[in-house]
């Protein structure tokens, strides 16, 4: 029984890692205040928000390395690994997101063995092999940083929206591309997406401009509350975001999540 025992223990101890002697790396607690309805509701990790300090930075690296020391040196890791490659390999090719626009169809192609998502364009959703690709994130880059966060077709087809972040950050500027122009990128409106509240746009009843989502731009707000206090604006496009109009926002909270809908038949936001 003692030999049993003995066993036991030495088996515990033993995991790889020494996930259950050390635990993970410890995370600092940065307590923050902020009042709602009369409220002092307290958070000690808003610094791990901003993914673009060098400490939330080195937190995460710290995180990933204690647990791929734990992970990797699991039995049966590399046989199972290489199992679910061969499955994900075997896949169909998978088209979602569909959205009917100009006589088009617009979806997302993920393909086997890719590791995004890229956006086309269908006749109809019978004739795949018709498809044309509007553009493709895997071809962007050879690192496969960057990712489309969302899109949205004009109503007339024409233009498409495109929501597109880098390392899975979902701070994502929209590229806006031309169908009629060899999918040609004619504008670029940046910081529409955030992984905090999201982003929305709305194309206006004659496909001429957009009501976007707006995060601070650098300079109007500290570091840390870069993620926050959305705002509503328009850009028409081919002109300057410079010359971009306010339209709502100012007033809302640092939380408020904005959304737009246009009504087809009256043109309405």
């Amino acid at each position: 029984m003692k030999s049993a025992f003995a066993f036991v223990c030495l088996c515990v101890t033993a995991l790889p890692g020494g996930w259950l002697l050390g635990g993970p790396p410890e995370t600092q607690k940065v307590p923050v205040a902020e009042a709602y309805h009369g409220e002092s509701v307290v958070e000690d990790y808003r610094w791990l928000e901003d993914q673009t300090q060098p400490e939330v930075k080195q937190w995460m690296k710290d995180q990933n390395l204690h647990s791929r020391e734990f992970l990797d040196a699991l039995p049966g890791r590399k046989e199972i690994r290489q199992k679910l490659t061969q499955l994900y390999s075997s896949s169909s090719i998978v088209f979602s997101s569909p959205v009917y626009r100009g006589g088009k169809y617009f979806a997302l192609r993920y393909e086997p063995g890719q590791q995004h998502e890229a956006l086309v364009t269908l006749p109809s959703l019978d004739a795949v092999e018709s498809l044309q690709f509007v553009v493709d994130p895997n071809k962007l880059v050879k690192d496969g940083s960057i990712s489309i966060d969302w899109f949205e077709p004009s109503p007339d087809g024409r233009l498409v929206a495109v929501s597109m972040s880098t390392d899975g950050s979902e701070s994502g500027d929209v590229h806006v591309y031309d169908l009629t122009q060899q999918m040609k990128e004619v504008d670029v409106i940046a910081r529409v997406n955030a992984g905090t509240a999201g982003g929305d746009l709305a194309w206006s009843p004659d496909s001429s401009g957009v009501y976007y989502t707006r995060y601070p731009r650098p300079g109007e707000r500290p570091d840390d509350e870069m993620g926050f206090f959305q705002q509503g604006w328009y850009h028409r496009i081919g002109t300057p975001s410079d010359s971009d109009r306010y339209e709502l926002g100012k007033d809302f909270p640092r939380i408020a999540e904005i959304e737009f809908e246009m009504h087809d038949r009256s043109g309405q936001l």
